[in-house]
């Protein structure tokens, strides 16, 4: 299966150039993306990465991050949906797809490319062993269960971690 990972940089809010930035992966898939597939394959990443399920709020005159229960968007777009807002259930990443292409979009406050190539690495591991009703390695990916040490709590931002 032939991928090709893409990235952008667009507008967290797309109508203000000078709000924070928002990085876009987009792979394209051999096949059209199963939606059911991809819900539980982000809900499991998701469990990997719980220090991504946050939401910004105001405090005092800066920001904070606070944890986000609510469902991570998937959206079926090529746009995908704004980021910190209703539309994302407040969340600062979020997950699209069209035919057989697949986004992910996260705020660059929350991590780097390095650490946003992890947590994608992580969803097409899971969705592709249930896609495709396969098992495959996990070496170098980062999973449900693994101990999050420390120093990936306290700086996801820039931290590459060890697989």
């Amino acid at each position: 299966m032939e991928q090709k990972l893409f990235t952008e940089i667009i507008p967290l809010y797309r109508s203000r150039k000078d709000n924070p930035y928002t990085i876009r992966i987009r792979i394209r898939l051999q096949d059209a993306v199963d939606p059911v597939v991809l819900r539980r394959a982000v809900d499991t990443t998701m469990e990997r990465y719980p220090y991504f399920c946050v939401k910004l709020q105001t405090r005092g005159a800066g920001f904070i991050f606070t944890e986000n229960r609510e469902p991570v968007v998937i959206s079926n777009s090529k746009q995908g949906v704004t980021l910190n807002s209703a539309d994302s259930n407040d969340h600062l990443l979020s997950f699209s797809y069209h035919d057989d292409w697949l986004f992910m979009d996260i705020f660059h406050g929350l991590t780097d490319g390095a650490g946003a190539y992890e947590v994608i690495r992580t969803l097409l591991y899971y969705y592709c062993c249930q896609r495709y009703n396969v098992t495959l390695s996990t070496a170098g990916i980062h999973i449900v269960g693994d101990k999050i040490s420390p120093e990936e709590w306290e700086c996801p931002a820039w931290r590459i971690w060890p697989a």
